[in-house]
């Protein structure tokens, strides 16, 4: 399967399910971070065979009261 087709499936799930917002990035060692913690920076320490990171993001912000 190819990595668009594969991206708008997992978008598609995503957004069915209530997840706000997604990325996606390379499973690559984050090189503008400012973690200092090497296995929070590199990927592939952790996870020695991914080969990308998706983040989900769902608010939870209510409103004011």
């Amino acid at each position: 399967m190819n990595k668009e087709l594969l991206s708008n499936k997992i978008r598609n799930l995503a957004d069915s399910i209530g997840i706000d917002s997604i990325g996606f990035a390379e499973a690559t060692t984050f090189s503008d971070s400012r973690i200092n913690n090497p296995k929070q920076k590199d990927p592939s320490l952790s996870l020695p065979d991914a080969k990308s990171i998706q983040v989900f993001l769902t608010g939870y912000f209510t409103g004011m009261s």
